[in-house]
């Protein structure tokens, strides 16, 4: 098993995607038949990526980098801006860094976030109201950055995504088991940071 972060070659940052019409709406998409295809970023989300533009350039200045987004539009619209900041010649995208799927939750009020996250707490195998565990979000997450250290080697890696995957994900950087990813500093919209690396 890879162990994180000793012997990755890679650095790997988060990037959550900016404000979405989701968020905008107060509302949990998380089925890729609506997330690829809709709820892209709000005006606010645009106005936070050319807002941050300068800040992703510097903190990734001087490094080779490769911008790898989930196929949600609102991830897409996020990476497509810092590709453009960095003047990079394209983005790549990955299904496996889709948002967590909330399951029968799924349009209803993100106030139901924090419904599930009690719940992650207690057993990090729930699958309450068929939302993905946050080991089975781990382990795919987890699954791409072994994918990434077979095709990269030295690179600077951003993971355009969203914030209980990212965070989930984080957990393993941090030494944490995966239910504690809220005892993380929550990833606001369009936030860069660092993972780890070499």
């Amino acid at each position: 098993m890879l162990r994180l972060p000793e012997s990755i070659s890679n650095t790997y940052y988060a990037l959550r995607h900016a404000h979405s019409v989701a968020n905008l709406q107060n509302r949990i998409v998380s089925y890729p038949r609506h997330g690829r295809s809709g709820f892209g970023l709000s005006s606010h989300g645009t106005a936070q990526c050319a807002a941050r533009a300068d800040s992703w350039r510097g903190e990734l200045f001087g490094r080779q980098v490769v911008v790898i987004a989930s196929d949600f539009l609102r991830a897409v619209e996020t990476g497509l801006f810092l590709v453009r900041a960095l003047n990079l010649r394209r983005l790549g995208t990955a299904a496996v860094l889709r948002e967590r799927n909330f399951g029968q939750l799924e349009f209803q009020t993100d106030k139901n976030y924090k419904l599930v996250w009690d719940r992650d707490r207690r057993n990090p195998a729930h699958r309450w109201m068929g939302v993905e565990s946050v080991h089975m979000v781990r382990r795919r997450t987890l699954g791409f950055i072994r994918q990434c250290e077979k095709k990269y080697k030295g690179c600077a890696i951003v993971l355009v995504s969203h914030g209980d995957a990212l965070q989930i994900l984080e957990t393993h950087f941090r030494f944490l088991s995966p239910q504690m990813h809220r005892s993380l500093p929550p990833l606001r919209n369009a936030e860069l940071r660092i993972l780890g690396g070499p």
